[in-house]
């Protein structure tokens, strides 16, 4: 049951993430080695969805993977894990078009989140006909470093031992262990809403890559921290609203008069700055896709 709830959590935090698609990308396309065997849908249903609502699933229970109201760039970048700014050539369809998929999973089986990933890439391929290739073009980045030089963190950020690995091993075989109660989950990736990043038990890296995508670029770690983390990044100000990053470090960006802005709350509640930065992004260029014959 805990591994089970674990996954349904990771997986709903992608959606919240609306891209996480993680900004660790050096399997771009996702593809899977030659001696592992590839996972697939028992059986798939794809339609478009007209219905002219706003929200949007992306969503995996013990049985199914389902998405409503999603458009195909989405799908993608759940299924190949990366953010909207690292597609280059998506028809514009592809950001307009709402599509309900439902896929089954074999009878008995309890699929992995990076397992039904492997599921959807396959989805695509067959139905969307989708064919990509990775590049890495020079682009701009951010570099993640301390704002201080004494190296003091803010007070949203602080230094959390426990043992991540051995938690979930056990929780793997099944073993209930009774360890910190916490919000949000232990050892999960972080939480991305909007104006907000919350994570218990992560290393620096994965901060990182919550941060990305919000701000639209890769970031790299350049902090020095080691460990794991608890880490409550709250600001007010929509990230685009902050205006463009034009100088060397982009919280001493002029700020509005009201609100507090990302860069702001970056140093001010965990003593970290984004530094704008130029350096190799890796990037999914997209061949060939089609629109889907429904069923």
């Amino acid at each position: 049951m805990l591994i089970s709830a674990m996954r349904r959590l990771v997986i709903a935090i992608v959606v919240l993430v609306a891209g996480f698609i993680g900004a660790n990308t050096p399997r771009l396309l996702g593809q899977t080695p030659a001696d592992q065997k590839p996972f697939a849908f028992e059986v798939a249903t794809v339609k478009a969805n007209a219905s002219g609502g706003r929200g949007v699933v992306i969503s995996g229970t013990p049985s199914e993977f389902i998405t409503r109201n999603t458009p195909l760039a989405r799908i993608i970048g759940y299924a190949l894990n990366v953010r909207d700014d690292q597609m280059m050539g998506l028809p514009a369809w592809t950001h307009t078009e709402r599509f309900d998929i439902t896929g089954k999973y074999s009878a008995g089986s309890r699929p992995s989140s990076a397992q039904i990933a492997q599921m959807v890439r396959g989805l695509l391929a067959d139905r969307f006909k989708l064919q990509t290739h990775a590049e890495t073009r020079e682009g701009a980045t951010f570099a993640l470093v301390l704002a201080r030089r004494d190296g003091r963190l803010g007070p949203n950020l602080t230094p959390h031992a426990f043992d991540c690995a051995a938690y979930l091993a056990k929780s793997r075989e099944g073993v209930v262990e009774d360890g910190p109660k916490a919000w949000p989950p232990l050892c999960a990736p972080p939480i991305s809403a909007p104006q907000r990043i919350w994570a218990s038990v992560r290393p620096i890296s994965a901060l990182a890559s919550a941060l990305a995508r919000q701000v639209g670029r890769p970031v790299v770690d350049q902090t020095g921290l080691t460990g794991t983390y608890d880490f409550n990044l709250k600001w007010t100000i929509p990230v685009q609203q902050a205006g463009p990053v034009t100088q060397n470090s982009a919280s001493a960006l002029p700020q509005p008069e009201e609100g507090l802005s990302l860069f702001t709350a970056l140093d001010e509640q965990l003593g970290l700055t984004l530094k704008s930065t130029r350096g190799p992004v890796d990037v999914l260029v997209i061949d060939h896709v089609e629109k889907p014959t429904e069923d």
